[in-house]
């Protein structure tokens, strides 16, 4: 897991998230044969696509068939072409797309696992003129007949006043508890939402969530971890 954040004001778009990944269990008959540790503590969870006018971040499943999720979200995202897209469109495509690639063979990832989150900014026709964050949430569904389960929640600036933002944070259930608490506090003054004080407010909520976040599952180390990354996009006023 990890601990992943997404934030919007009227100005201004944030994502932001911590650098631990883990390399894969061994499980046999659902017992522990090799714990899951430390793979690399300085991963970027976050990207941006489309000449900077999308950004975004990942938890959860960081690879499919040995590619980087963070390049296959880019490359599912470069499909899209033409002057009439918008961002609607394009997250639309984007989870259908996602959701083919989960379904794939159960000895290359376990379907318990195939776990995923994505946190997307960008203005409703790259114009910068307002900001929509999206997350993408797709949960392995057991039963019957087991398949992926995709959630989708929206929300924009329009209706955001001065000192109010909209917040999307993902990963490791403690960590963002911490997370969140942390930036609620925060938001409960009127503060001037500059960008310097809005990744100064995310940078401090994921160390936080690092701190607080819990065990992974198949082992014994912390899975938050590592240094703080973070991406913006801003407002271009013509």
């Amino acid at each position: 897991m990890t601990i992943i954040v997404g934030v919007i004001t009227k100005k201004i778009g944030i994502v932001g998230s911590d650098s631990r990944i883990f390399d894969s269990a061994i499980l046999s008959n659902g017992k522990i044969i090799k714990e899951s540790v430390p793979k690399d503590d300085e991963f970027d969870k976050t990207f941006e696509a489309k000449d900077g006018k999308i950004i975004g971040t990942v938890s959860g499943l960081m690879e499919i068939d040995n590619k980087d999720i963070r390049n296959i979200i880019k490359d599912i995202i470069n499909e899209v072409t033409g002057d009439d897209t918008n961002i609607d469109f394009l997250v639309e495509h984007l989870k259908n797309k996602l959701k083919e690639r989960l379904e794939i063979d159960e000895k290359k990832v376990i379907f318990t696992e195939r776990n995923l989150s994505v946190i997307l900014i960008s203005s409703p026709q790259f114009d910068n003129n307002s900001f929509s964050i999206y997350t993408l949430i797709f949960c392995p569904m057991e039963g019957d007949k087991p398949s992926i389960e995709v959630k989708l929640d929206k929300g924009t600036s329009n209706n955001l006043s001065d000192w109010q933002i909209y917040k999307s944070i993902r990963g490791d259930d403690q960590a963002v508890k911490a997370t969140r608490a942390y930036i609620e506090l925060i938001m409960k003054r009127k503060n001037k939402l500059t960008y310097g004080f809005i990744k100064s407010m995310v940078d401090n909520a994921l160390k936080i969530g690092i701190k607080k976040s819990g065990t992974h599952k198949y082992g014994k180390e912390q899975t938050c971890a590592g240094k703080i990354n973070i991406r913006k996009i801003t407002k271009i006023y013509s």
